[in-house]
């Protein structure tokens, strides 16, 4: 399995928290390490007035944010909930005298069922213009430690030329490690991606059951907070169908291919062979469209992290820097869930 960890560390850079470079003004810094924890040579540094910046290569000037939403992270010893779903909810919330100026339309925890992450919530706005002024206003808030803006997340590049005889399975030396293991289907890979064929030949043997959970009958059976999660979760639309929108959108097949490399049913004279030959695949939809644009990236690595997965795929990446995706995996994805 080393070197289909590895195969992951090339999707995925997780970040190696440093002390504060002054506490003087609260900086946090981090740098941006790949396989192994050995550092890219690119650090993010964020102070509650400053905005975020980078050095080095990794983030690039290309950054991108989704329009009309911020983080806000409450401090500690703040008591009062900032959710507010709905217009009355909204004119009672603390930030009340915000909602007409920056038109906003809902602030909710964007993950809710873990408590690690209970400080954190999203503000929707549409008066988007007035970004950094909404900005700048609510980290005036006594009890806000900062507002950012939330990170536009894309699917990586799928070529069109993938060879036919999988060049991967012997770079990865896959047949030697068949020889010791051909998986296991107790094994869970959660597919955070843009959406996955579920009824797909080669998947569909693979596609993960929740033994816990009745089909169709409107009631979380097992009480993990997902209704009817039978077959993975779609956070991007708030339902249980995680296949692609529209039966023929080819154009909406990132997650499905990821998928076959990662669990396609092997040695089924179909299709092709997957590195892991045989697990459980947790399909997690996280866009709306095909458009390679993730909607829902992190509340996606949430329900995987809430079903127990063993292994996260996230071939996604993208946006800007976010101490909120930040604080999210420091607290919660160990290096050893990538």
């Amino acid at each position: 399995m080393k070197n289909f960890t590895h195969f992951f560390y090339f999707f995925v850079a997780f970040l190696c928290y440093l002390n504060p470079a002054n506490a003087a003004v609260e900086q946090q810094c981090y740098l941006f390490c790949a396989d192994n924890q050995t550092a890219l040579g690119a650090e993010w540094c964020y102070t509650p007035t400053t905005k975020h910046h980078v050095t080095g290569a990794v983030m690039g000037d290309n950054a991108k944010f989704v329009n009309g939403e911020l983080y806000v992270k409450v401090k500690p010893n703040f008591a009062t909930e900032l959710i507010a779903t709905t217009p009355a909810l909204l004119s009672k919330s603390p930030l009340r005298h915000l909602v007409q100026t920056y038109g906003i339309s809902n602030t909710d925890r964007p993950f809710k069922r873990l408590a690690a992450m209970h400080q954190y919530y999203k503000v929707k706005f549409t008066n988007t213009h007035l970004t950094q002024q909404l900005i700048a206003d609510l980290q005036k808030l006594p009890f806000v430690q900062f507002a950012e803006q939330v990170p536009e997340h894309r699917t990586f590049l799928t070529p069109n030329d993938i060879h036919p005889d999988q060049y991967n399975v012997t770079l990865t030396n896959c047949e030697q490690a068949w020889d010791v293991t051909t998986g296991s289907m107790a094994i869970k890979i959660g597919m955070v991606d843009d959406a996955v064929r579920t009824d797909h030949e080669d998947l569909s043997a693979n596609i993960y059951t929740n033994p816990n959970e009745i089909d169709g009958n409107n009631i979380d059976d097992d009480g993990n907070g997902y209704i009817d999660d039978v077959h993975g979760w779609d956070p991007a639309s708030n339902d249980n169908d995680a296949n692609p929108e529209g039966a023929d959108n080819f154009s909406f097949s990132h997650g499905t291919h990821c998928a076959g490399i990662a669990a396609a049913v092997t040695n089924n004279n179909i299709g092709v062979a997957s590195v892991s030959h045989n697990v459980s695949l947790v399909p997690i939809k996280t866009a709306t469209d095909g458009s390679g644009s993730i909607a829902a990236g992190f509340e996606g690595v949430e329900y995987a992290i809430v079903l127990g997965v063993d292994v996260i795929s996230m071939s996604w990446g993208g946006g800007g820097a976010s101490a909120t995706e930040q604080a999210f995996s420091t607290r919660l994805m160990p290096p050893t869930l990538w």
